[in-house]
């Protein structure tokens, strides 16, 4: 089935009945417009020999008499300007809709693609790049918005030309037909213009996604930018990026101006086409001429708006349509739906993975092979091996994040699968090597976790984590602790890393790499903190070498995506 047009597609974002009050509203003001344009002729005929007045005037004053009033010029005028006043309101009332509509689709958007985003399987989320869904989010859907408001815009202008047009056919239908004839040419010779916005809108769209790529690994690495000394090197690469996108603006504005220009070019040879076709041939009353005039004369920049609404819109078509893409992917991805119903899955007796295996897009080797291990609840236990082995994989199958294309997540003997994902991820907790913390206070980090959770639980975590120092703060837990945590110290944003998966009461934490970037004085107090819980939940370490702790029961050996060994025991560090 073919898929309806993008600005159908766009329109049903906004809820019905603001579209249908939207095109009400529109209609109605374009009607006064067009009525309050006629009702011209008659006051002009007022003001002149009443032999000399237009059939149109004749026909207005017997309206008039049938509802009981004369046509005097006073009388004519006041009805203007009630017109007048009416038109205005009208506008005013459809402007601040079109407003309302315009932000409520493009949040609208925002808000479903940022859903959809969360939403998704880990697996196809960690292979996409995320500068490009920002991009979308950021700036495409802006271009959307453009695009939307130009649509509106666009309908505005139509049925203004739809009034006008009827008004000068009500006057006369000859010089109204020269003038459809001209504005179809016109038209048509504009048609180049339109498919070349469509290009650049499609070139537009590369650019503004190298700019994020751009801005995103160009903040995120300021440090190794400034180890290595490649400042210079990376503003150069950053120059060459927005100068590659503004010469895509340019383009189109280049191409917005020659439209332009050609259109007032054209409107001023069609004014006087229509002139002097009127005074010529067509042996219309002055009064009627001179307001036909009027009508083309305000027609004439209508026409133009309408070619470049549409230029613009068409520029915002390729945004459109990577933002289709990228909605109908992540769909495509959507994890089953966690309705919060259920209750947390935890682990009493044991985890197992059974005969597990994940090969990523794009790779022919596995990430994990046939990997069969288990591990029994409230132990702790250390899964080791060098880089590239495939801890990292194992442990987001073992959250639940990635679901093995081969083999089962059992907890307590139940498969893990489907809803008991989400399940089974409220009763984890992982932390990594570089500790992640929101440029919030240290509280709100912490609560983020469990909203609800109350100061004596806050403190306790604080204490099993060794993240008491948080209270030393001047402004203790309410410490802003800066973009990523950069006002903390490593030591200390993995501490108050720990503190926070302890809050979310997991039956599982995972420690990944969680210790491995800290100094010997950091390292050795977060790896006290870590052997404190040994006994009270299960916990498995992941690193490159068997980690330095009082108790380790499990060591499980991978490499290459398989388990080369495992090692079951108390056994010492």
């Amino acid at each position: 089935m073919a898929q309806p047009p993008a600005f159908i597609r766009l329109l049903r974002e906004a809820p019905p009945r603001h579209t249908f009050w939207l095109i009400l509203l529109m209609l109605l003001s374009r009607l006064t417009e067009g009525i309050g344009v006629l009702m011209l002729v008659p006051i002009l005929d007022s003001l002149q020999d009443k032999s000399a007045a237009s059939s149109f005037s004749d026909a207005f004053s017997a309206a008039l008499g049938w509802i009981e009033l004369t046509d005097s010029t006073g009388i004519l005028l006041a009805l203007f300007v009630a017109l007048v006043v009416l038109r205005s309101v009208l506008v005013f009332a459809q402007l601040t809709l079109a407003n309302r509509y315009q932000y409520t689709v493009i949040n609208r958007l925002r808000r479903r693609l940022f859903s959809q985003l969360l939403f998704a399987e880990w697996r196809w989320t960690s292979q996409s790049r995320a500068s490009d869904h920002a991009s979308i989010l950021t700036a495409g859907i802006s271009r959307i918005g453009i695009g939307l408001n130009q649509l509106i815009s666009l309908a505005a202008n139509l049925a203004s030309l739809l009034a006008y047009g009827l008004t000068a056919l009500i006057l006369s239908w000859e010089v109204t037909l020269v003038a459809a004839l001209c504005g179809g040419v016109v038209h048509l010779l504009l048609a180049r213009h339109r498919t070349h916005a469509l290009t650049l809108g499609n070139e537009l769209n590369s650019a503004n996604r190298a700019v994020q790529a751009s801005v995103q690994e160009g903040l995120a690495g300021i440090r190794l930018t400034k180890i290595v000394r490649n400042e210079n090197r990376q503003l150069a690469k950053f120059t060459d990026v927005i100068q590659q996108m503004r010469d895509q603006q340019t383009s189109f504005v280049t191409s917005m101006n020659l439209t332009q220009m050609f259109l007032q070019v054209g409107s001023a040879a069609f004014l006087a086409a229509v002139l002097y076709f009127g005074v010529t041939y067509g042996s219309v009353p002055l009064s009627t001429l001179l307001i036909i005039v009027v009508v083309f004369g305000r027609v004439a920049p209508m026409f133009s708006s309408v070619q470049q609404c549409w230029h613009h819109w068409q520029h915002a078509v390729p945004a459109m349509a990577d933002l289709d893409a990228v909605l109908a992917e992540s769909r495509a991805a959507a994890e089953p739906i966690d309705d919060g119903l259920l209750s947390s899955l935890e682990v009493h007796e044991s985890i197992e993975l059974d005969g597990v295996s994940v090969t990523y897009e794009g790779r022919t080797r596995p990430a994990l092979k046939s990997i069969s291990v288990k591990m029994m609840a409230r132990t702790t236990i250390a899964i080791i091996g060098p880089s590239g082995a495939g801890k990292s994989s194992l442990a987001d199958v073992l959250m639940a994040l990635l679901e093995p294309d081969l083999g089962t997540l059992k907890v307590d003997g139940k498969v893990v699968t489907g809803r008991d994902r989400h399940r089974w991820r409220r009763s984890v907790a992982y932390v990594q090597q570089d500790a992640f913390l929101f440029n919030d206070s240290v509280r709100a980090n912490l609560l983020w976790a469990n909203p609800d959770i109350g100061q004596a639980e806050l403190d306790a975590a604080l204490s099993s984590a060794a993240a008491d120092f948080v209270h030393d703060f001047p402004e203790g837990l309410d410490t802003v602790v800066g973009d990523g945590g950069v006002r903390l110290s490593g030591g200390e944003r993995q501490r108050i890393a720990l503190a926070r998966a302890l809050i979310g009461r997991p039956s599982l934490l995972i420690l990944d790499e969680a210790t491995s970037a800290l100094d010997p004085e950091n390292e050795a107090l977060a790896r006290r903190a870590i052997a404190r819980l040994h006994g009270n939940l299960t916990v498995v370490m992941i690193g490159h070498r068997l980690a330095e702790l009082h108790q380790v029961d499990q060591i499980v050996r991978v490499d290459k995506g398989a388990v080369t060994s495992e090692q079951i025991g108390k056994v010492a560090a």
